[in-house]
C-alpha cells in the first residue's frame, strides 16, 4: 500500500491510497459466467504507457513493476 497526497491539478488536496498486488497468472480461454464479459490484456512492454497516474505515484509504480520483473 502507498499513500499519496495530491497537491496539484484537478485532484488537488485529495489523499489517495493505492494497493499494489503481484500475482503469477496463466491466461486461459475466456469463458465469462459471473465476471465482466470482456478482458483486456496489455503486453508487458506497454504497461507504463497504459497507466494513468499522478506524477507523485510513479516512484511506487516503477518499484512495483521492477519487482514484478518488468524493468
Amino acid at each position: 500500500y502507498c499513500q499519496i497526497a495530491d497537491t496539484g491539478g484537478p485532484g488537488g488536496g485529495v489523499l489517495k491510497v493505492r494497493a499494489w498486488f503481484r500475482a503469477e497468472v496463466r491466461v486461459e480461454e475466456w469463458d465469462p459466467q459471473f465476471e465482466i464479459p470482456h478482458r483486456y490484456l496489455v503486453p508487458s512492454h506497454e504497461v507504463r504507457e497504459r497507466i494513468t497516474a499522478a506524477e507523485g505515484e510513479w516512484p511506487i509504480i516503477n518499484r512495483a513493476l521492477r519487482e514484478a520483473g518488468l524493468g
